[in-house]
C-alpha cells in the first residue's frame, strides 16, 4: 500500500487590521500580531541581534538635559522608576513593535497635571473602535489575548485631557497611510525572509534528529502485516535509528530465507541542505535590508572574504546612528517631552548620549 501527501503552499500571519462584533479592532487576522512579531524576535536570532542593535543605539549611555538645571526632573517617572527606566522600555516596544504605549496618572485635580508615568506592555492592549472623528477614545487591555476567559479585556480611556479617568492611555502609534488603530513594524517587509531564517535552522535540525528518514528505504517483502504491526514496526524502526547519534549505525536483517528478506534501499542525498546554506545568504541580505543595518560589522558579522576595518566600521556606524537610531531617538524624546511639559509645567530639552562604537583612544603629548 502508498499513502499520498497533499503539500498545503504555506501561509504566515498577515498584519491587518479587523473590524468584528468585538469592542476592540482586531490586531491581525487571529489579534495575535503582537506574539507573532515576539515569536520572530525569540526564535530568529539574525533578526532578534538587529533588533537589540537598534534598541541599545537608542538607549545610548542615558538621558541628558540641555539645561543641565533640569536634570532632576528626570530622575523619578513614577515611584518606582527613572525617566530613563521608562524610556528603555518605550524604545524596545517601538522597535518591536512599531509603536509603544504608557499609562498616565493625572493628579486629583487635573489642572495642576499628571501624577506619574508608567510603561504599558505595548502587546497587551488593543483599540477600540474610532468616533466619527477617527479619534480612538478608549483601549482594551489583557494579560493574555489568546485566553480571555481567563483574562478578561478592561477598558481605559485614551490620552486626552478632556477624557474623565484619573488612569489613561498615552499610545503612540506614527502615521501609516491607511491604517487607523494599529502601527507597522519597519521591518516588517522582512518578516518573511525573517520566518524563512527561523525554518533554516528548523530544517538542519529536524534532518539531524532524524537522520534515517533521507538515508534508507526499508521495504519488507514478506506480505502486508495488519495496521497495528506496521505501526509497531515503524515506531521501532524510528526508535532504534534515528537520531544525530544514530547515524550511520549498521542495519542488521533477520529473515526466514533469501526470497523473503526485505530491501535495503539507500537515499542518496538531494542536495537540499545545501540549497538551503546557499539561501541562507540571501535571507540574512533581506534582514539586514529590512532593519537598515548597511554593514553587518555592526553585529560584529564577518563575513568570509570581504574586507573590512577600523573605518569602515566607524563609517557604518555613523551612517547607523543618523539614519536609524537618531529618528527613534528623536520620536520618542518629542513624546516624553510632551508629557514632562505637562507634569511639571516647564518646557525640557531632552538628549541621549550616545554610545561610542570605538572608545576614542588616550591622548599623550
Amino acid at each position: 500500500t502508498m499513502n499520498s501527501f497533499e503539500f498545503a503552499a504555506a501561509e504566515l500571519p498577515k498584519f491587518v487590521e479587523i473590524i468584528k462584533n468585538k469592542d476592540w479592532v482586531y490586531f491581525g487576522e487571529d489579534n495575535l500580531w503582537p506574539q507573532h512579531l515576539i515569536d520572530m524576535y525569540n526564535y530568529s536570532s539574525l533578526n532578534r541581534t538587529c533588533i537589540d542593535a537598534k534598541v541599545d543605539g537608542t538607549n545610548g549611555k542615558g538621558l541628558l538635559t540641555e539645561d543641565e538645571s533640569d536634570t532632576n526632573r528626570l530622575y523619578m517617572a513614577n515611584s518606582m522608576e527613572s525617566v530613563y527606566d521608562v524610556y528603555k522600555k518605550c524604545a524596545l516596544d517601538l522597535v518591536l513593535f512599531g509603536g509603544f504605549a504608557m499609562n498616565v496618572i493625572w493628579k486629583n485635580d487635573r489642572s495642576l497635571g499628571i501624577a506619574e508615568i508608567y510603561h504599558m506592555d505595548f502587546s497587551k492592549l488593543r483599540a477600540g473602535k474610532s468616533d466619527d472623528f477617527d479619534v480612538v477614545n478608549e483601549y482594551y487591555y489583557s494579560a493574555d489575548w489568546s485566553s480571555l476567559r481567563k483574562y478578561p479585556p478592561k477598558v481605559l480611556p485614551s490620552f486626552n485631557i478632556n477624557n474623565e479617568g484619573a488612569s489613561q492611555v498615552y499610545y503612540h502609534k506614527p502615521y501609516t497611510p491607511d491604517q487607523s488603530y494599529y502601527p507597522n513594524a519597519s521591518y516588517l517587509g522582512s518578516s518573511t525572509a525573517i520566518q524563512l531564517d527561523i525554518e533554516i535552522k528548523r530544517f538542519h535540525l529536524n534532518n539531524i534528529q532524524n537522520s534515517l528518514n533521507p538515508s534508507l528505504f526499508i521495504s519488507m517483502n514478506n506480505g502486508i502485516p495488519s495496521a497495528e504491526e506496521r505501526e509497531s514496526i515503524f515506531k521501532h524502526l524510528e526508535g532504534r535509528y534515528s537520531g544525530g547519534n544514530n547515524a550511520g549505525s549498521l542495519f542488521l536483517s533477520f529473515a526466514e530465507d533469501k526470497e523473503h528478506a526485505p530491501e535495503v534501499t539507500p537515499i542518496s542525498n538531494n542536495g537540499s541542505d545545501s540549497y538551503y546554506s546557499t539561501i541562507n545568504d540571501s535571507v540574512q541580505n533581506s534582514i539586514l535590508t529590512g532593519h537598515r543595518i548597511s554593514s553587518p560589522l555592526l553585529l560584529g558579522i564577518q563575513r568570509p572574504g570581504a574586507l573590512g576595518g577600523r573605518q569602515e566600521l566607524l563609517d557604518s556606524a555613523e551612517h547607523f546612528l543618523n539614519l536609524v537610531v537618531k529618528p527613534i531617538q528623536n520620536e520618542i524624546l518629542s513624546v516624553f517631552e510632551k508629557l514632562l511639559f505637562m507634569r511639571d509645567g516647564e518646557p525640557i530639552d531632552i538628549i541621549v548620549e550616545q554610545n561610542q562604537i570605538i572608545e576614542e583612544e588616550s591622548k599623550t603629548e
